[in-house]
């Protein structure tokens, strides 16, 4: 028996809802203003965007996906539980409160609460 929840799949496996890509290309704008002077439309939206690859998670719904009835997908960030932990620590520390196992555990608990929809 494996304790393996997840399970890796082939490239050319359709996507579906809450599948993880690591590394996804994405097409996202710069940040400040555009400098619309001197240049063509195209080479200004060109400029003013960069490609990321950050770890997402797919969040259209499964059907829409198999039955594509979507042109996009959207994403949602992927951050893992040792991050999403640092950053825990850090804010609760920059709140002057104490990080200690009891409260990860309450807050970990808040999470799944929230997630399932249980009291």
């Amino acid at each position: 028996m494996t304790d393996t929840w997840y399970e890796v799949v082939e490239a050319g496996i359709p996507l579906t809802q809450g599948d993880l890509i690591f590394q996804c290309p994405v097409l996202a704008w710069k940040a400040g203003t555009l400098d619309l002077q001197g240049q063509e439309e195209t080479e200004i939206l060109q400029g003013a965007t960069v490609v990321t690859a950050p770890d997402v998670v797919v969040m259209t719904q499964a059907c829409d996906l198999e039955h594509r009835n979507v042109e996009n997908v959207i994403l949602c960030p992927h951050v893992s539980l040792s991050e999403h932990y640092s950053n825990w620590k850090r804010n609760m520390e920059n709140a002057s409160q104490i990080p200690s196992k009891r409260a990860w555990r309450a807050h970990c608990d808040d999470i799944c609460r929230d997630f399932c929809g249980t009291s």
